[in-house]
């Protein structure tokens, strides 16, 4: 007889308590031989599909219910980048960049495994030993030097504007002290050459311009008061170079806090008749627009009015007027991009406001409550994100072009772009904290092919001048068993795209309890056709015992019960608050959303000093934590650091610095000490954050008695919360739905 443990076939969700205990496998895509260099892995922190296998006909697709998209971060920081400044070698038919995955049929010719066609190899492709040993053909992403082939025009310079809030709200809020501390910081961090060009507007009931005539004068304020019909009040000196006014541009920035702080405060604000005024300013040169906004945009053109209600209603989620939404517009063929830093503690319309973002290739950054001396964790958060904001590299003049293998069909794209084409998207300026997903649809058999492939082209402008393209490609095999299609189910890419799709669609007026409702089917429908095929049992729910499809309920459990999409009377949530989640979830990283959903919890008091990778993954219950533990859950935004009553001494002295539990301050927190302990939670948040895409997520601390622990438990989502259910009965209902 065999000494071979069984492997099982599946397991039962109803009965199995931890599936944790099974580990997250592998699912990286198994290339056929057939495939040249099938050796060579598709980095899936860049390009990821949700499945590693495509089904091999649209009946295949369509039976096994598994949802299909592709996820994209084109523009994310990556070591060890191929830089080429070479030829580039492209199908003459459909126009894509060769790569690892096309044959090489003989020493002159290769066929393109997009459009299948056949075409030359230049010459210093002629040998096939060489061909091999070159980057392009062992890397699935590299970035070429591009020639003036691939320019409209001269490549812009940096081109950076600060529209700063300085309304009695927004003074009251004090953000601009925090904003004039990390600007300064960073000015010379900021990414540009020679040419980097700056300005600075501030708004409140008018429009405060700062004209820079001299390189060691103060500039001259100017108000322009008419908001209905706003006007330059001189011809130059509003936008100059970073470089030849550095000083007086360093004198300015510290004067702003007293410069507001002792005038008569005005209530209203003018922000739609400054956007307007800005994006006239750099229309002809494009560049990139900070937004600071702590209050409602009240007064002149784009005026907005207060329509927050109890209820937070779909309509709320729509737009009260298009003129943001229209100035976005003409922005992307300008190449002018908005991001917003958002301080909220009444309504501001962020369903409007966010137009100019979402079109343009930006991004919104809110802190809810907002106070910089009483929400410190919200101010150690913005800390991070504006340093992280202002020294990120960045791209501008971007296009985004995907293809895709004969029989697959891109559509409904999500992300912050503007879509020009089926398969081209137009982003002003593109960071590299932002990805996007899209949906794919089978629409012909694979017949006698073996793999398909997906291509990312992302031409932009360094913030240097250069014109570059970076090229992502991803390689699927065919698969037309359909059992094995389950066991090719990717857990990670599968829920971040239906957390973009289900934000977008929301976002577009689709009420929320439809949307929970098709959350619900996705991993219904999974389930549903797998049980099918193994046969139906009473009293059962299988999930094959290879593969992640059997983690997708309890990551559709913690989508359910995020504030978000959480229907509980007690989530809390106002509607510009719901809002700034959706646009999060629209534009971050896969790391970030799925923290965000089912975060990582980590126990420190157990780590080692010798440990490698990442330790043991607990179960988000209340069962996994222990009275003396200190634990470590990273939810995207924030790190915690939840302390227990009876957390040992030496491990209190270790983190931060004090002897007893009772001396622990909540405010200070975390405290790098010299000691193995310390060392090693520094280097599991650093590992973190390396995985998150370097995404910022500042470190909170968390007393077991404090103020801040309904922070922590309430993100244990495998427990009863409220009036939300346990994960245990969320599988039942599955199993219920499923044999009804």
């Amino acid at each position: 007889m065999s000494n071979v443990p069984h492997t099982p076939r599946y397991i039962d969700l109803c009965t199995e308590g931890n599936v944790w205990n099974y580990g997250l496998d592998d699912n990286r895509p198994l290339l056929p031989p057939t495939v040249n260099n099938n050796t060579v892995v598709s980095n899936d922190s860049v390009f990821r599909c949700t499945v590693s296998a495509i089904p091999g006909s649209p009946e295949l697709a369509k039976k096994c219910r598994l949802p299909l998209g592709i996820t994209v971060h084109p523009f994310r920081d990556q070591r060890n980048l191929h830089i080429l400044q070479t030829n580039i070698v492209r199908c003459r038919y459909c126009r894509a960049y060769i790569n690892p995955y096309v044959h090489i049929s003989d020493s002159r010719r290769w066929r393109c495994n997009i459009c299948s066609q056949s075409n030359d190899l230049p010459d210093n492709f002629s040998y096939k030993k060489n061909c091999d040993r070159r980057p392009e053909m062992q890397n699935t992403t590299v970035e070429y030097f591009a020639g003036s082939d691939y320019m409209i025009r001269s490549p812009q310079s940096p081109c950076y504007v600060f529209i700063l809030d300085v309304s009695q709200q927004a003074i009251d809020s004090q953000y601009l002290n925090i904003f004039v501390k990390q600007l300064l910081r960073c000015l010379d961090e900021i990414p540009g050459g020679e040419e980097t060009r700056v300005a600075f507007f501030c708004i409140d009931s008018g429009i405060h311009c700062f004209q820079f005539t001299d390189t060691k004068d103060k500039p001259r304020h100017y108000i322009v008061a008419d908001v209905d019909d706003p006007f330059f009040p001189v011809e130059d000196g509003l936008l100059v170079e970073l470089k030849n006014f550095r000083e007086p541009i360093r004198e300015l920035i510290q004067s702003l806090p007293d410069l507001f702080q002792h005038e008569p405060r005005q209530s209203s604000n003018c922000l739609g008749a400054g956007i307007r005024l800005v994006y006239e300013l750099i229309s002809d040169i494009g560049g990139r627009v900070s937004v600071f906004q702590a209050s409602l945009p009240d007064s002149g053109v784009g005026a907005l009015q207060d329509r927050e209600n109890n209820n937070t209603n779909a309509e709320n989620f729509g737009l009260s007027t298009d003129y943001y939404k229209n100035i976005a517009l003409e922005s992307t063929i300008k190449q002018i991009s908005y991001d917003f830093f958002v301080f909220s503690k009444k309504f501001i319309d962020l369903a409007t406001l966010a137009e100019l973002s979402k079109i343009t290739g930006g991004s919104i950054h809110y802190y809810p409550d907002w106070h910089s001396s009483h929400s410190l964790v919200e101010k150690a958060r913005f800390e991070a994100q504006l340093h992280r904001y202002l020294t990120r590299k960045l791209g501008c003049e971007a296009v985004l072009r995907i293809r895709c293998s004969t029989g697959i069909k891109l559509h409904s794209f999500y992300g912050n772009f503007f879509v020009r084409s089926p398969d081209l998207m137009a982003l002003p300026n593109v960071s590299p904290d932002a990805t996007l997903g899209a949906l794919i649809e089978v629409d012909e058999s694979f017949c006698g092919r073996q793999s398909v492939v997906f291509q990312a082209a992302l031409l932009y402008t360094t913030s240097k001048g250069e014109r570059r393209i970076r090229v992502h490609t991803l390689a699927l095999p065919v698969c037309s068993e359909f059992g094995l299609l389950f066991e090719r189910f990717d857990l990670l890419a599968s829920v971040a795209f239906l957390v973009k799709m289900a934000s977008d669609r929301v976002l577009n007026g689709l009420a929320l309890a439809a949307c929970r409702e098709s959350i619900v089917n996705a991993v219904a429908d999974a389930l549903r056709s797998y049980n099918r095929s193994v046969g139906l049992r009473k009293n059962a729910l299988y999930a094959p015992f290879k593969g992640q499809l059997k983690f997708f309920a309890l990551y559709i459990v913690g989508l359910l019960k995020h504030r978000v999409f959480s229907i509980s009377p007690t989530a809390g949530s106002s509607t510009d608050n719901r809002i700034a989640e959706m646009l999060l979830f629209r534009n971050a990283p896969i790391e970030v959303i799925l923290n965000e959903i089912y975060p990582t919890l980590y126990a420190i008091h157990t780590l080692s000093s010798d440990y490698v990778g990442l330790p043991q993954r607990l179960p988000l219950t209340y069962a996994s934590i222990s009275p003396n533990g200190i634990y470590l859950l990273d939810t995207g935004s924030f790190v915690f650091l939840y302390i227990c009553y009876a957390a040992p001494q030496h491990l209190l002295e270790s983190l931060l610095g004090v002897m007893q539990f009772a001396h622990i301050d909540e405010t200070i927190g975390f405290r790098k000490l010299d000691c193995a302990i310390n060392h090693c939670f520094l280097k599991l948040v650093k590992t973190l954050q390396t995985f998150r895409g370097n995404y910022v997520a500042p470190i909170v601390t968390i007393r077991e008695d404090g103020k801040r622990r309904s922070l922590f438990t309430q993100r244990l989502i495998e427990d009863k919360t409220d009036d939300s259910r346990r994960y245990v009965d969320f599988i039942h209902q599955i199993q219920r739905e499923i044999h009804n």
